[in-house]
C-alpha cells in the first residue's frame, strides 16, 4: 500500500497516515531511535500507516470529523484543546504520536492477540510455578508516552480509550 499524507482538510480520500518519513525522520533520529534509520524505506511507510490505524481506532478525539466520508479520524471540526485552542488541520501531536508509534509498529504488532496479565492475585513458587490473575486483569500493554502525548486532544469520554496492545 502507498503511504498517502493526509493535508488537513480530509478531501484526499485516500489518505492513510498522519505523518510521512519527511516528518518522522528526524523526529525519531533527534530522540536516537536508529532503529527507525535502519529500516527499508517502505518498512517505514508501513509503519506509519499501521501507527495512523493504530491512533484512529484506539482512541475518541475531540470535535467531530470534518467530513462525513474522510477515511481518517483528522482533521476535525469543533476541536478545541486542554487549553481552549482551536485544532485545524493535523495537530502536532497527533504527527509526533504517528511517529512513536510507527517505531512501535516496526518491533511488532501494536494489537496482537494477549493472554490476560496485570493484577495478580496469586502466585505459587515450588514444585509447579502457578499465577492467577484477578478477573479484571487487563492483558494489554499501555504506550504511556503516546497516551500523556494525545491527552490534549482526546475527548474527556475517550480518554479511558487508551492506545494499548
Amino acid at each position: 500500500m502507498t503511504l498517502v499524507i493526509e493535508n488537513g482538510d480530509g478531501t484526499d480520500g485516500a489518505a492513510n497516515s498522519y505523518a510521512d518519513r519527511a516528518f518522522a525522520d528526524p523526529y525519531l533520529a533527534a530522540r536516537g531511535h536508529g532503529a527507525w534509520a535502519a529500516a527499508s524505506g517502505d518498512a517505514r511507510d508501513q509503519a506509519l500507516i499501521r501507527a495512523t490505524a493504530f491512533i484512529d481506532h484506539a482512541h475518541r478525539f475531540v470535535g467531530k470529523r470534518q467530513l462525513a466520508d474522510q477515511p481518517l479520524a483528522w482533521p476535525r471540526r469543533e476541536a478545541v484543546d486542554e487549553d481552549g485552542v482551536s485544532l485545524n488541520g493535523i495537530p502536532l501531536v497527533v504527527r509526533r504520536a504517528t511517529a512513536l508509534l510507527a517505531l512501535r509498529a516496526l518491533e511488532g504488532d501494536l494489537a496482537p492477540d494477549l493472554d490476560r496479565g496485570g493484577h495478580i492475585r496469586r502466585e505459587k513458587i515450588g514444585g509447579a510455578i502457578e499465577v492467577e490473575y484477578e478477573p479484571s486483569a487487563d492483558a494489554a500493554t499501555v504506550y504511556r508516552e503516546v497516551i500523556e502525548m494525545l491527552r490534549p486532544v482526546l475527548s474527556r469520554s475517550g480518554s479511558g480509550r487508551a492506545v494499548r496492545r
